[in-house]
């Protein structure tokens, strides 16, 4: 049977070539023969961890680091050992989204790594890590001061155009996004990809994470649809570059975030809850400028929709809910065409509250066949106040019905007799069924 030494070098050299289970498996078996909570143990421990988070399992790795990290923590002359486990549980404490226990662990490791540090540049990475923890987290202000000192630290260690350097320098951006300096981040975020473009070019890691953060500064000032589309091209960039599952699936996470930032819409729950909108727009496409991370319009074409949206709205969210549906539109064109990051956008929305009699007078059907082949639909259920969903043509004439319309300008549309007659008998059923009220 293979003693302890042997088990630890067979796993160490099978992490190497990528044989993680394996690996693993030679370390739990070491960790069997050591005495429990003993160097060895929390050597074999500390391996286990990181053989896990290598397979991107940081869920699982979790726990044989914070065994790791107990034992090292209290063993004498091994602070600097203890710093290092800390960092690496740190990380995956941040992978999985545990902001406050990754701030505390990553907290206590920069401690421990002394002032002066014997390791500067492993305290740089820690700090970079605090950074985020504690940003993450709420604590945006301590936030933003650890950022400043991780980023003063990389320049000392680096230079400031080190790639290094510029990744916590995208950490700290992201900072001062969040404790509302929109301006310096923006000035930030942008020099930083400057650095980026100039050297390694569109196609890198750091540069995605520039998009995001840039994406989410965005978001904050009010520009949703610009932040949605960057942070699309972020994640396109990622999977281009073959990066790994786990950090697309952070990122992807990230840009769903987003939208909470700004679709920010009260919902209706009931029929009594819902009114119908007429809004008249212009509508723009938006160009990726990769050079500015922006996106730069051009021209502009009317349009007109119609949008069930909560009663309560005032009508001067019109521009709102053209953005929350076209958001959505732009989501699906992306799917089918990811490597386009360009976008449409409204610039302006004048929004009515139509009556039977005006209703009466349109000619549904042919603005259904004079859309454009992007558009789904010209009638938008925003009942949710953050998400817009398309309506059919016989979803739409029903609720039309529903809505006190007659036939006459609804037959076209598709829908029969006998289902405008039940609409228009039930109507509060009939609003619960085509907009998903409960």
């Amino acid at each position: 049977m293979p003693d302890y030494d042997a088990l630890i070098e067979s796993g160490r050299r099978r992490r190497a070539e990528k044989k993680f289970a394996e690996a693993e498996a030679d370390f739990e078996a070491a960790a069997s023969l050591a005495e429990p909570g003993s160097r060895a143990f929390a050597l074999a421990r500390y391996f286990t961890g990181l053989t896990r988070d290598d397979h991107d399992d940081e869920a699982g790795a979790v726990t044989p680091l914070e065994e790791a990290l107990r034992i090292y923590g209290t063993l004498p002359g091994e602070a600097e050992s203890a710093a290092l486990i800390g960092v690496a549980l740190g990380l995956c404490l941040l992978r999985i989204q545990r902001w406050a226990s990754a701030a505390s662990v990553l907290q206590q490791a920069a401690e421990r790594f002394g002032n002066p540090p014997k390791n500067p540049g492993s305290l740089a990475s820690c700090l970079h890590n605090l950074a985020m923890a504690q940003t993450h987290s709420g604590d945006v202000q301590r936030g933003l001061e650890t950022a400043r000192s991780a980023s003063a630290l990389r320049v000392r260690l680096d230079g400031p155009d080190h790639p290094l350097t510029i990744e916590t320098r995208i950490v700290e951006a992201y900072a001062l996004v969040e404790s509302g300096h929109l301006e310096e981040a923006g000035t930030l975020i942008r020099n930083a990809a400057q650095v980026i473009l100039s050297g390694a070019g569109e196609a890198h890691p750091y540069f995605a994470d520039a998009l995001l953060a840039e994406s989410r500064r965005l978001a904050r000032s009010g520009d949703g649809l610009a932040a949605e589309a960057l942070a699309r091209r972020a994640v396109f960039l990622l999977k281009k570059l073959g990066y790994s599952q786990a950090a697309i699936d952070q990122r992807e996470r990230e840009a769903v975030e987003l939208l909470a930032l700004w679709r920010t819409g009260s919902n209706a729950r009931k029929p009594s809850d819902v009114a119908l909108w007429r809004v008249s727009m212009l509508q723009t496409l938006r160009r990726y400028r990769v050079a500015t991370l922006d996106f730069a319009p051009s021209g502009e074409r009317p349009a007109e929709e119609f949008f069930f949206v909560p009663a309560n709205w005032p009508l001067s969210r019109a521009r709102y809910v053209a953005s929350v549906v076209l958001g959505d539109a732009n989501a699906v064109l992306n799917s089918q065409e990811p490597a386009d990051p360009n976008f449409v956008d409204v610039t302006q929305a004048v929004a009515t509250a139509p009556g039977a009699e005006e209703l009466l007078g349109i000619n549904f059907a042919q603005a259904f066949r004079s859309r454009h082949s992007w558009e789904k639909s010209i009638a938008y259920n925003v009942v949710s106040g953050n998400r817009g969903y398309p309506l059919s043509t016989v979803d739409f004439g029903r609720a039309l019905a529903a809505w006190g319309v007659p036939d006459t300008p609804l037959a076209p549309l598709g829908v029969d007799a006998p289902a405008l007659a039940a609409a228009r008998s039930e109507p509060e059923a009939t609003l619960r069924s085509v907009l998903g009220l409960a």
